[in-house]
């Protein structure tokens, strides 16, 4: 989780700033904060703030923007690639994949970044919530949601009402929040992302199973014995079946999710202020490798990086 004052270094507020310099600051925070975002006009004198409550390597955001235009185009360095927002006040159009989406006031849109970019329009300033989260955080939760690209909910579709006010209470308080707090406020924000779509995705018995697996596959991490031929005997199928339900599903086969889910779950606790005491061989231990020297190198050739390295990085 980023320190607390990383969280008000990405902050805004613009009611300090003199008018003629709202437009100057509001650009300037935009291009620290959302680089891949730029403005081809804005609404004069500008207004606006934000808020941030940074959870690992997602965020929540609860934004005032000015009236304008604002394109998006992808970040490939970017972690988060899914993303939610819901319209707290006005209205606004999005452009994207040659569709165009009218937002009203609660509207809920859950997707991802689409590959050719966005474009975002509103005649009157508005205020919105955005929470940007790596989609295989949220996938092993939920991996129906890898065939999803991008959903418009209106405010009356089940459970938006809960997901709105889940993530608005979580923003408010965010600053009064420990680390493991805030996890486990993301944490019941993926659980309720599915609400909302009900409907939106087609229904498919076969992602039960999958899931149930992907759970399984969470809660047994660091148990070294973890493997694809375990998982399938508990589902009472055989490993080819569950092979191939994987790469229907997810697009990769059930060892690959494993040695990807523990290295992703490593380099989280390399970050973690909370096991700043664990040695590399420890961590390793931890997320089901049974050598330090495999796991080091296999996490070099996911990472680019030795994992005293990632753990060096600034955070």
């Amino acid at each position: 989780m980023s320190p607390p004052d990383a969280d008000t270094s990405l902050s805004l507020d613009l009611t300090p700033i003199d008018a003629e310099h709202r437009a100057a600051a509001w650009r300037e925070w935009m291009g620290t904060s959302f680089p891949e975002f730029s403005l081809s006009r804005m609404a004069l004198p500008a207004d606006g703030g934000a808020r941030v409550m940074s959870v690992g390597d997602a965020r929540l955001w609860m934004i005032r923007c000015p009236a304008g235009n604002i394109s998006r185009k992808p970040d490939p360095d970017s972690p988060r690639d899914l993303f939610v927002a819901i319209l707290l006040e006005g209205t606004s159009t999005i452009c994207r994949e040659g569709r165009v989406f009218h937002l009203d006031t609660e509207h809920v849109c859950i997707g991802r970044v689409a590959a050719d970019g966005a474009q975002m329009s509103s005649d009157a300033p508005s205020s919105f919530l955005l929470l940007e989260v790596p989609s295989s955080y949220v996938t092993r939760r939920h991996p129906q949601l890898e065939r999803l690209s991008f959903h418009v909910c209106s405010k009356d579709a089940p459970g938006a009402a809960m997901l709105r006010d889940l993530l608005l209470g979580a923003i408010m308080v965010g600053d009064r929040l420990e680390e493991q707090q805030r996890r486990v406020a993301l944490a019941a924000i993926v659980e309720l992302l599915v609400l909302p779509l009900s409907g939106a995705l087609p229904d498919d018995p076969k992602i039960g199973r999958v899931d149930r697996t992907l759970r399984q596959i969470d809660e047994r991490l660091g148990d070294a014995r973890l493997s694809p031929a375990s998982l399938a005997r508990d589902q009472g199928i055989s490993r080819r079946r569950l092979d191939e339900l994987f790469v229907e599903a997810l697009g990769t086969p059930v060892a690959a999710w494993i040695a990807a889910r523990r290295l992703t779950r490593a380099s989280e606790l390399l970050r973690d202020a909370g096991c700043n005491g664990l040695t590399v061989a420890n961590i390793a231990l931890r997320v089901g490798f049974r050598e330090a020297t495999h796991f080091s190198r296999a996490f070099k050739a996911r990472f680019g990086v030795t994992p005293t390295e990632w753990r060096e990085q600034p955070r």
